[in-house]
């Protein structure tokens, strides 16, 4: 199970989950945040059996 903590909640994901599938489901853009698990930056197209994945809000200006 991957579970995924965004905005002070958290979710679960069962089965095989990639950061693309996190994003589709939650109803964010990958511009809009970053995913972050074990300290490192998650490449959006990396399977994930386990583990904990924060998703954190990029705010961008111009």
């Amino acid at each position: 199970m991957v579970t995924v903590t965004y905005q002070g909640k958290r979710y679960a994901f069962e089965g095989k989950v990639d950061g693309f599938k996190i994003l589709r489901e939650l109803g964010l853009r990958e511009e809009e945040v970053l995913l972050v698990k074990d300290g490192k930056l998650l490449p959006l197209d990396q399977p994930l059996q386990r583990g904990e994945v924060k998703v954190i809000p990029v705010v961008s200006g111009g």
